[in-house]
């Protein structure tokens, strides 16, 4: 630029490529369609070639998807706002948002009557056309106002007995920095202590839940540690990818533990769909 000001333009799928630059201030376009793996670890990488400026910023134009790295953002200048709000320090992360609208001048006609009349009032329209940070995925089984429900997330002194206590595995294939993660879930089944209109079946408790990268024998570890901690009845280990080996491996870890396998023969929203409707 006229000025001196060097400009350099970076791809957002590899971390290390801005190791060993400085930076005086940055632009992150697109930042929700980053890749989910990556995007973290980049927009980390960059506040270190930030350090040696005097005053560093980042500005960050994108639509707001409900992804971990954006809505992590969005959160973080929400809590800032209000505690700045309150009498704290201004905030360093500041959320503008914008309509469609608001561009007008810049904007062919023909396509902004093209696209209001197709997508006003969708889920898609508040998203790209309102910059609606959509919380809620769009036919997903569980939608936030569930989570909200009176009486769905009791407090553990008020859970009762129960009577089953299961730790879930479902196991990745592998455990490099881009692979899938290996999750658990620790459930139990018991009767309220409270029903209602003589409802008197028994229900499920989600007790606790976590993903990480494991390698196989740090998997069966970290089942045989939950099974203990909530004095589970059993492991069970879906073995739809590979996983037959893993109950050998978890009697070498703990022999102690008494597992089951299970195959999965229908997806996973079948399997989900009945527990989302009760």
């Amino acid at each position: 630029m006229k000025n001196g000001t060097l400009i350099r333009g970076f791809g957002a799928e590899t971390p290390d490529n801005l190791r060993g630059w400085a930076f005086g201030k940055a632009w992150c376009d697109e930042y929700a369609a980053w890749s989910r793996h990556t995007a973290q670890e980049v927009y980390d990488m960059l506040w270190f070639c930030l350090r040696e400026a005097d005053t560093p910023q980042v500005v960050i134009s994108t639509t707001p998807k409900p992804l971990p790295h954006v809505k992590r953002l969005v959160e973080r200048g929400r809590l800032q706002e209000q505690a700045h709000r309150e009498g704290g320090a201004s905030p360093r992360v500041v959320l503008t948002r914008g309509h469609m609208r608001e561009n007008d001048a810049n904007l062919s006609a023909a396509a902004r009557e093209e696209l209001e009349e197709e997508y006003a009032g969708t889920r898609l329209g508040r998203q790209e056309l309102s910059g609606e940070l959509l919380e809620d995925v769009e036919g997903a089984l569980w939608k936030g106002w569930m989570l909200e429900v009176e009486g769905f997330r009791p407090r553990p002194d008020h859970l009762p007995d129960l009577q089953g206590v299961v730790v879930s595995v479902d196991p990745a294939t592998k455990s490099h920095e881009n692979a899938n993660m290996t999750a658990f879930t620790v459930a139990g089944r018991g009767f309220p202590v409270e029903t209602m209109f003589g409802d008197d079946r028994p229900r499920g408790y989600l007790l606790h839940c976590e993903q990480d990268r494991y390698t196989p024998t740090q998997a069966m570890k970290r089942a045989a540690t939950l099974y203990h901690e909530h004095r589970a009845d059993c492991v069970t280990i879906e073995a739809n990818n590979g996983g037959d080996y893993l109950p050998a491996l978890l009697e070498q870890v703990d022999p102690t533990v008494n597992w089951r396998i299970v195959h999965a023969t229908r997806g996973k929203r079948a399997r989900a769909a009945p527990a989302a409707q009760l």
